[in-house]
Order: C-alpha cells, then structure tokens, then sequence
C-alpha cells in the first residue's frame, strides 16, 4: 500500500484538512468525503481522498474578482 492509499482516523484527516475532527464528520455524512466504515463507530478515511478533497477545493484569488 503507497502512503497515500494509508488509512487515516477522523482526528488525522480534520489535522491535514485544518479543520475540527467534527467538521470531517459532518463533510462526511453530507457525501463530501468517502470514508470506510468498519464498524458503528469506527470510520477511516484514505489519505488520497483527503488530498483530492483539497486539491478540488482550491480556488484561485481571480475566481473571486469578477
């Protein structure tokens, strides 16, 4: 497994995201980030997928211009 297929906690991902471990869960259940869930309440995220949620969430400053 690379290190960007690496399974990640909410904790993990709510530090790479810079956000609360509670905003991954909401992000979460509205569909915005895939997760794994293993059991009731053990869920885990892949690295990868945090890194396209942030590369899909970049704007330029010039989107803002207009």
């Amino acid at each position: 497994m690379s290190h960007e297929e690496d399974l990640i906690t909410v904790e993990e991902a709510a530090r790479m995201l810079r956000i609360s471990p509670r905003t991954v869960s909401r992000y979460r259940a509205e569909g915005r980030i895939p997760f794994i869930r293993f059991s009731p309440r053990k869920m885990l995220f892949r690295r990868n997928d945090i890194l396209s949620f942030i590369r899909s969430s970049y704007r330029e400053a010039c989107d803002y211009c207009e």
